[in-house]
């Protein structure tokens, strides 16, 4: 699975939808899953090992809940940790209306820049849990990393999303995504 090339997706998918999506390299920000499937997967027990794109590595629980079925948020965490280890590459990023966007840095960068901490090194800045997007698809793709060196400023880049953000603008909009379910899944096929 070295460097393995992963699209992001702001979608809501179910379990079934995850694994056919995970065959095609695609991961949804957001999973909608039945309780039991939620203990059969045991994934609030953050046991699990980076060796595979698995939902209980790669999703957490959130306080999101319709009925018997919960809304589970892809975890910054596990993402940060495939992307340091050079499992993953995540090039794409797949928005609400289909859109395209490529990605340029995510999660997380060397160092960060807080103008009140001691020892800020003020050509980088951190995008710790954000993504940084670019305008147009890198060349050199495969030889590229998620976790480039960014020379940057102590001001926020208009050009960054929190992955948070997109996932709480993912659960607000889950008409939208149904509706544009279909059109997603076309860029694929």
């Amino acid at each position: 699975m070295a460097n393995q090339r992963i699209i992001l997706v702001q979608t809501i998918g179910d379990l079934e939808e995850f694994y056919e999506l995970r065959d095609k390299n695609i991961l949804p920000l957001v999973l909608k899953l039945y309780k039991n499937e939620i203990d059969i997967l045991k994934i609030k027990s953050f046991d699990h090992s980076p060796s595979s794109i698995s939902v209980p590595y790669l999703y957490k629980t959130s306080a999101r809940y319709n009925g018997n079925q919960e809304y589970l948020t892809l975890w910054e965490n596990s993402l940060q940790e495939l992307i340091e280890k050079r499992r993953i590459y995540i090039p794409e990023f797949i928005d609400i209306d289909a859109n395209r966007k490529y990605v340029d840095y995510i999660l997380q960068t060397y160092h960060s820049v807080f103008e009140d901490q001691e020892y800020a090194n003020f050509l980088c800045t951190d995008y710790r849990h954000k993504i940084l997007f670019r305008d147009k698809k890198r060349i050199f793709e495969k030889l590229c990393s998620n976790r480039d060196f960014v020379h940057g400023q102590s001001v926020e880049n208009s050009s960054t999303k929190n992955l948070s953000d997109l996932v709480s603008e993912t659960l607000e909009n889950i008409e939208k995504i149904e509706q544009n379910k279909e059109k997603i899944k076309s860029l694929f096929n």
